[in-house]
């Protein structure tokens, strides 16, 4: 991806699935404004705000999780494989987050380190997920986007050093300038299935 703060450009590369592109900046505010139209985020926001307030407690975990795995995520298959060790291990998994959330604004490798000690949050995808909501200056590199914008694991700093330059040019958080990126990318694709996406083409 290579940003263009003259021209106020976003361009992208040939990716798998979507041929090279390049959107205005006031084209990825429309695409930010579709993202949050078609993706749930309220209840991420809500669950970890709850989580939050209560000082930490354990008891909020589940639909913690819940709401950032599946609610946002849609990894259903994830959850499912996951639910009951999230419970038996409630206090565990709950430390490894907090300290996350504590480590977030000075340490990003330290909380990414801390989220990926719990099973189905070790890859990349849904570690930065959980980070995504425990603060809006972290953006997501998931799979889709590492493969669009031909990026690797090892290029999350980049990624999130140039969506953080492109949201103080538009008035926008990091995590906003990527989701509108994601939604660039998914109306991008001329092979895409899902109807939340097609209908934007």
């Amino acid at each position: 991806m290579k940003v263009d703060c003259k021209n106020k450009t976003i361009s992208k590369p040939a990716g798998e699935y979507t041929p090279a592109g390049r959107i205005t900046l006031d084209e990825l505010v429309e695409y930010i404004d579709i993202f949050q139209k078609e993706i749930k985020e309220t209840p991420a926001k809500v669950a970890v705000e709850q989580w939050k307030t209560s000082g930490f407690q354990a008891q909020h975990l589940e639909k913690l999780l819940y709401s950032i795995i599946v609610k946002f995520g849609e990894g259903h298959r994830i959850y499912g494989k996951w639910r009951d060790y999230y419970k038996q291990n409630a206090y565990q998994v709950n430390q490894h987050l907090k300290d996350a959330y504590n480590s977030a604004a000075a340490d990003t490798a330290r909380a990414l380190k801390s989220i990926r000690k719990v099973k189905g949050l070790g890859g990349q995808s849904y570690s930065t997920k959980v980070m995504r909501f425990f603060d809006s200056h972290y953006v997501i590199l998931d799979s889709i986007l590492r493969r669009e914008l031909r990026l690797s694991s090892a290029d999350y700093g980049q990624f999130k050093d140039d969506c953080k330059g492109i949201a103080a040019a538009i008035g926008k958080t990091p995590s906003e300038v990527e989701s509108g990126i994601f939604a660039w990318v998914q109306i991008l694709n001329p092979k895409q299935r899902k109807k939340r996406w097609k209908k934007y083409v």
